[in-house]
């Protein structure tokens, strides 16, 4: 039981080096400590950002309770001195019932310690000695705490957040901290369990950093917490850092029983126990999820890429990720970003690989890889060539290829290697407009744009099979890159208004029978991609004014269900799974890979084991069963 006697003097706020100034008086109820409450305007503001001032983060850690009604957190507490210790906290708060509950243990075991409220009775619980204590409870109704927002020698506790009595309880529950006053200063942005944060230092005086902390841009929740003692310093002496979070999601029906009829486990955040004794199942060879193909440096420092595959049941968290098989290759895939340079045909049996080569025979290879046998096929070689993109049957693949001289052209040819055709070369395609950019196909016709400057050009819908050109629509349209829908009947693309400012996102038929706008925002929306069923739209938002970071939307084709499934920081790519269950997000510089449930919104980071995620990691295609 040591580390659970550490674990009780941990829970303490100030045990843990959370420096907070003693305050003349504590108020003891919340209508004593009642000043002037924050005005609305303030409390509902837009998210933090790297622009808010001191007291606009300081006012949204204090209202931070406003902004949820249930919450369940997965929260890892280490204190380092005088020796590291670390200890695993699950929390539940339902704030509409006064009801939490609170699990704490090693940070690899079992829970040891149970305090439950159910808004009537509070009961604390060691599991190892079997003592128990229960203890009245005061009733918080949702809107009766408004503390003030004028900084005082007073402090308000939120009452739930005294309640659970914990230091997890006042990162939740910040208003706490926020009343303390002193100064924040905001210095970049990261992401921490899937939601965007902006990481603050907090200053009691100038010169004086005892705090720092990564606040939730949306709640004002504490994400991750560091303290440096109360005269600052660099050195940690301890760190709370969530895990994992879920805002105003389902809760089990007997989750705050007061005496539960089995020890309670840690658990997921419904409340369905985890065992943790119990590994997780190893994905199988034949995955119903089907298999995911990945690239990596072969080694540290070096310029080679590795190409491998991964069950997909692991990517998505629902199976534990062995180390990946490598796949052997006819070339050398050089470090590039991969992602660009390979494409899989819509049923994944096949991928298209575009990568120079070296020495002794330098220039592009475009090679086909067949998933089930493994085997490649060498159809085509340029000097160079890059982006490849398949129809939604499979048998035709364009490239992007330059000559010699450094002429851009588009190319088309068979999947079995015959009909190579330059898309390009007709002369009813206008020289003016070269070079021609191809966004997809519609059919076995390429969609092709001006890639030159300027406000609008025309759309040409060029046939593979003998190069003939029609003009996709009858007038010119703002240039933008269209994203055809798989089975081409419907094309999305994010317009550019000068007078907003903003960007809209669009779908027309290529006929022009339908005609939508989904949605508007500030920011550049990319990149755009389609859901297999052509059922939903997934896009990136970033650059919008007071934004931290990117935020990923999906949305129905038809406008409704819009909702923001992630926030991250430079998103590189979006992929639906196969069957329109998972979205996939490659982030290399926070999030490398992860794959987000659409029907619970729960976010899982692809690891290996135990291992952090790796950042060198790209996705580059899902294949069905």
């Amino acid at each position: 039981m040591i580390v659970l006697a550490q674990l009780t003097i941990m829970a303490g706020l100030a045990a843990c080096g959370v420096a907070s100034p003693a305050p003349t008086a504590v108020a003891t109820s919340v209508e004593s400590g009642l000043a002037t409450a924050v005005p609305t305007t303030i409390a509902a503001g837009a998210p933090l950002s790297m622009n808010s001032t001191s007291d606009e983060i300081r006012l949204r850690m204090l209202m931070s309770h406003i902004y949820w009604s249930r919450l369940w957190i997965d929260s890892t507490l280490t204190a380092y001195l005088p020796d590291p210790v670390a200890v695993r906290q699950q929390l539940w708060v339902d704030q509409t019932t006064s009801s939490f509950r609170l699990l704490s243990g090693p940070q690899e075991g079992k829970a040891g310690r149970m305090t439950v409220a159910n808004g009537a009775q509070i009961r604390m619980l060691d599991f190892g000695t079997g003592q128990a204590e229960t203890q009245t409870q005061t009733l918080v109704a949702p809107g009766d705490f408004n503390p003030s927002a004028v900084v005082s020698d007073t402090i308000v506790p939120h009452p739930l957040a005294g309640q659970i009595g914990a230091r997890l309880a006042s990162l939740v529950f910040p208003t706490e901290l926020a009343q303390r006053g002193g100064s924040y200063v905001a210095t970049r942005a990261e992401t921490v369990a899937g939601r965007a944060a902006l990481v603050v230092d907090w200053f009691r005086q100038e010169g004086m950093r005892p705090s720092r902390y990564w606040v939730d841009v949306e709640t004002g929740v504490i994400l991750r917490a560091e303290e440096f003692g109360k005269a600052g310093g660099e050195q940690v002496e301890s760190e709370l850092l969530v895990q994992q979070i879920a805002y105003d999601g389902d809760f089990a029906s007997g989750l705050f029983e007061l005496e539960p009829a089995t020890t309670p486990m840690f658990s997921d955040a419904f409340g369905n126990p985890l065992d943790a004794n119990a590994q997780p199942p190893t994905a199988p060879i034949d995955d119903p999820l089907g298999v995911v193909y990945l690239t990596r440096p072969s080694g540290p420092g070096d310029t080679q890429l590795e190409f491998m595959r991964l069950p997909a049941s692991c990517l998505v968290g629902l199976a534990s990720c062995a180390e990946p098989v490598v796949l052997s290759s006819p070339f050398e895939l050089p470090y590039i970003e991969a992602s660009g340079s390979i494409a899989w045909s819509p049923n994944g049996k096949l991928a298209a690989f575009a990568f120079p080569r070296g020495k002794p025979r330098p220039g592009g290879s475009l090679y086909l890889f067949e998933a089930e046998t493994g085997t490649w096929r060498l159809i085509a070689e340029f000097p160079q060539i890059d982006v490849p993109l398949f129809t939604s049957k499979g048998d035709w693949i364009a490239f992007r290829i330059q000559d010699e001289s450094g002429v851009e052209q588009e190319y088309a040819v068979r999947a079995d290697g015959t009909g190579l055709r330059n898309l390009t070369a007709s002369s009813a395609l206008p020289e003016a407009d070269r070079p021609y950019v191809v966004d997809g196909w519609i059919g076995d016709n390429v969609i092709l744009r001006s890639g030159r400057p300027g406000q609008e050009g025309n759309v040409y819908l060029v046939r593979a099979s003998d190069g003939a050109v029609r003009s996709l629509f009858a007038s010119q349209l703002t240039k933008s890159m269209f994203v055809p829908s798989p089975d081409g009947s419907l094309l999305a693309w994010a317009e550019f208004d000068t007078a907003s400012q903003a960007n809209t996102l669009k779908v027309i038929a290529p006929d022009g029978s339908t005609y939508r706008e989904l949605a508007t925002f500030q920011g550049t929306l990319y990149p755009i991609t389609w859901s297999p069923q052509i059922t939903y739209l997934a896009f990136n938002v970033y650059g919008a004014p007071n934004s931290v970071g990117d935020e990923v939307y999906i949305i129905r084709r038809d406008g409704r269900d819009l909702r923001q499934v992630l926030r991250s920081d430079g998103v590189q790519r979006l992929l639906f799974s196969p069957d329109g269950m998972y979205l996939i997000v490659a982030a290399p510089g926070i999030d490398p890979l992860v794959a987000i449930d659409l029907t619970t919104n729960a976010v899982h980071v692809l690891r290996l084991g135990q291992t952090e995620p790796d950042h060198t990691w790209r996705l580059v295609g899902w294949a069905a069963r």
